[in-house]
């Protein structure tokens, strides 16, 4: 997350919406995480408020099972409390409270129930809420019924730099295997003693099911170091290509701007 820390001295709030390097724009997936206090952002140069994906989504809400349903995403402008005060922004609107994510631009998708395997509880009820440190051994697992055939995310936990075993840098890699596929998700870089460690198997798996009906598990993890901050990212497994890198279709970034650090 070390690309991230630069931007949070620039923005006190921030949303990013990371394309495929190779989508047009009209194949861009977008991704929002939605709450009912809404999101705000300090406007800037740099990230205009035009450069925020307003618009109409699929709201994914899970209960007995999940379902999407039409939402509309709106940016209002307005007064947004930071750490030094009040400051013109524009507050993020949109998605019932219980949604995982809202999303678009995928092809085919409508609204109705959607194939699901696996809902994170503890997301869908705290959100973007900070949770609980856990101890973190080696490395954690945790394997997922794909209609008989186990889908198994693993973090593996080292210090950064093998030499300095003391040293306070800590790295974790994520990585999925489902029958062939092999992935790397992410690799997550952390300072363990200013930002905490990061978040646990519970916490990194947001949701596994089928969006871009091709009958195959997309994921929506959430690889980040610390919890009072929000970053999820979405694998389409009609993004998958033989021998290379498993790339995210979309990637949602928010950090508080009351908790911005000095």
């Amino acid at each position: 997350m070390a690309s991230l820390r630069p931007l949070r001295r620039i923005l006190p709030g921030l949303l990013a919406c990371v394309t495929l390097a190779h989508a047009a724009a009209a194949d861009q997936v977008d991704l929002v995480h939605a709450r009912t206090a809404g999101y705000p952002f300090v406007s800037a140069p740099e990230y205009p408020a035009g450069e925020y994906p307003a618009g109409d989504y699929f709201a994914l809400r899970c209960t007995a099972s999940c379902v999407l349903e039409k939402q509309q995403v709106r940016m209002a402008k307005q007064a947004v409390k930071t750490s030094d005060g009040k400051a013109p922004g524009y507050v993020l609107h949109g998605g019932p409270a219980n949604s995982l994510f809202l999303v678009r631009g995928i092809s085919g998708l409508q609204a109705g129930p959607v194939r699901t395997w696996h809902v994170n509880a503890r997301f869908r009820d705290k959100g973007a809420a900070a949770l609980p440190d856990k101890p973190w051994t080696a490395s954690q697992e945790r394997r997922f019924d794909i209609d008989g055939a186990p889908l198994t995310v693993k973090g593996a936990f080292s210090n950064r730099d093998p030499n300095c075993p003391n040293c306070e840098h800590v790295r974790v890699a994520w990585e999925v295997r489902h029958g062939e596929l092999m992935r790397t998700l992410a690799v997550v870089e952390t300072n363990a003693l200013d930002l905490g460690m990061p978040v646990g198997i519970d916490d990194f798996v947001v949701w596994i099911g089928d969006l871009d009906g091709d009958g195959k598990p997309d994921l929506v993890v959430r690889p980040q170091e610390r919890g009072d901050y929000l970053h999820l990212q979405l694998f389409l497994s009609s993004g998958l290509v033989a021998g290379k890198p498993w790339r995210p279709a979309a990637r949602f970034y928010y950090w508080d701007p009351e908790q911005l650090p000095d």
